[in-house]
This record gives C-alpha cells, structure tokens and sequence, in this order.
C-alpha cells in the first residue's frame, strides 16, 4: 500500500519540472482543461489542495485517486516524467 495524496503530489511535481525544462512534453494546460482548475503554484500539494476545494468538496484523497486514475488510463494526453537529455 502507498499514500495515494503522495504519490499524486509528487506526480505533479515530476510534471511542473519537466514542464519548466520542456514545455513540450507535458501539457499542464490539459489539467485546466479537464478541472477547471489552473496550475500556478510550484508544488504538488497546492494543486492537489486547489483541486479537492474546487472539484471534489475539500476530499484531497478523492483529487488524488482522480489524478492518478486519469493520468495511468491517459485522459490526461501523452506526458513524459522525464525531460529530454
């Protein structure tokens, strides 16, 4: 078993860096376009947070699940983790 809430925030983490070093590669806009909800901070945790108050009631476990669940089955488009060398 793992913390889901972790696991999600450190998703997004992996994917604003990349987004910095290669906009390219992950489409943060994607994320707007499926929740509404606009990525402007620098950590995971935040937009984990602005995402339960905005889309789930405050369940920060449900965003999480969501996150995870729509990132494995690709509804979030094609995303690298890792930057091009």
């Amino acid at each position: 078993a793992y913390d889901v809430q972790s696991v999600a925030a450190a998703l997004l983490e992996k994917l604003l860096l990349v987004s910095e070093s290669a906009p390219n590669y992950v489409r943060l806009k994607t994320l707007r376009e499926r929740w509404g909800v606009d990525v402007e901070c620098s950590c995971g945790e935040e937009y984990l947070r602005s995402l339960a108050d905005q889309r789930f009631t405050g369940d920060m476990q449900r965003a999480a699940v969501t996150l995870l669940k729509d990132f494995r089955s690709g509804l979030l488009g094609r995303m690298c983790l890792e930057p091009p060398r």
